[in-house]
């Protein structure tokens, strides 16, 4: 079922400016702008836990590796 592209502004809401066509579409969209953000979030919050441990002024994916290549070594030791 498909239901035809009404204008945003009959709809009333503050979505007009992306693609999304239904309401549906709309939330899915709002739910991949908070997972964004909230990554987003999270790496910054590792680089200034870093920097204030290490002085080390790393990204967050950079503090990722840099945590995975550690957890690789402990589980060597383990072996």
């Amino acid at each position: 079922m498909t239901t035809a592209p009404t204008d945003a502004s009959d709809r009333g809401d503050d979505h007009f400016w992306h693609l999304a066509r239904s309401g549906s579409g709309v939330a899915v969209t709002d739910v991949e702008f908070a997972l964004m953000r909230t990554a987003e979030s999270f790496a910054r919050w590792q680089s200034e836990c870093l920097a204030a441990v290490t002085g080390a002024q790393l990204s967050g994916s950079e503090n990722t590796m840099l945590h995975v290549g550690s957890l690789q070594k402990t589980e060597n030791k383990a072996r």
